[in-house]
């Protein structure tokens, strides 16, 4: 798929009702956690991001919900494929 497809297709997300994203905020640091605990209770998680990376990769997750709460609030087709790109 050539990229103005991608930016096209994305285009086509509808934002969520105002209440949906009301809550996903409020349960954003549960979701976090729990995804954290999740990865961090996986025994080959040390296979998985390295000996010394458990920190970068809860860095990573809480950046990921950023993101998507970003997105969520302000979709702008072109920035979502290009992040994902």
């Amino acid at each position: 798929m050539k990229y103005e497809q991608l930016v096209e297709s994305a285009s086509r997300i509808y934002s969520p009702d105002p209440s949906l994203i009301k809550e996903y905020f409020e349960k954003l640091a549960m979701i976090l956690e729990k995804q954290n605990k999740r990865m961090l209770n996986r025994k080959d998680i040390l296979d998985l991001v390295g000996e010394q990376n458990l920190d970068l990769m809860l860095d990573n997750h809480a950046n990921h919900c950023r993101f998507r709460q970003s997105v969520i609030e302000n979709l702008n087709p072109e920035i979502l494929v290009d992040t994902i790109l």
